[in-house]
């Protein structure tokens, strides 16, 4: 578990340091940030359905304990998104390009 949470930050990191040169490769990657989110909060509220408590790090947790996570991760998420769109700004105004320019 430790190794895919490794594998987790790190394409975290090369989503939100990525150069972005369209709005759709924006929108995508956004997307991605919070559907992988999402997916891990609807298979650990499915997992707590079938026992109140389970092991995620040899450590077993509760619910409460894992919807805080789960709101912190989408903060986390939030704070990429805003990295993502700003260095997509930066991107256009650098190269004098329209706001969300289909052109790249």
């Amino acid at each position: 578990m430790n190794f895919a949470a490794v594998l987790l930050i790190a394409f975290l990191i090369t989503v939100t340091m990525k150069t972005y040169r369209r709005i759709y490769s924006l929108s995508m990657a956004v997307a991605l940030l919070f559907g992988l989110t999402t997916a891990a909060l609807l298979y650990g509220l499915n997992k707590f359905q079938a026992d109140p408590s389970w092991s995620i790090i040899g450590q077993g947790i509760t619910k409460n304990v894992y919807l805080h996570f789960m709101a912190l991760w989408y903060a986390f998420d939030i704070i990429c998104s805003a990295i993502i769109i700003r260095r997509y700004i930066k991107y256009l105004k650098l190269n004098n390009l329209p706001p969300f320019s289909r052109q790249a």
